[in-house]
């Protein structure tokens, strides 16, 4: 079984960033959804990492740096889910309050 869970919302958020970022370089897509997907093995073994953010929203879920991205992430579940992943410019509160 997979060590965490990529949710649809977080899985249409990596999808626009792709597509984003591939208009201009397909490489530097590949690579930026390298790094995200390394950061979020990471996260798996150390649940802990990352932020709680009261100020964004009242669910129990952490947030995670990998700039400029945010991974946002339920570290109480198994497998962990990721919930969504936010580029920092976006408004993050209005997005996480809607219903999943």
């Amino acid at each position: 079984m997979r060590p965490y869970l990529i949710t649809e919302p977080a899985s249409e958020d990596l999808n626009q960033i792709w597509d984003y970022l591939a208009e201009v370089d397909v490489r530097r897509a590949d690579r930026v959804l390298a790094g995200i997907e390394d950061a979020i093995r990471k996260i798996v073994k150390r649940p802990g990492m990352g932020h709680y953010r009261p100020d964004l929203t009242s669910k129990r879920l952490r947030f995670y740096l990998v700039s400029p991205y945010l991974i946002v992430y339920q570290p109480d579940t198994k497998p962990l889910q990721v919930r969504r992943v936010l580029h920092g410019a976006r408004d993050a509160e209005t997005l996480l309050s809607l219903p999943d």
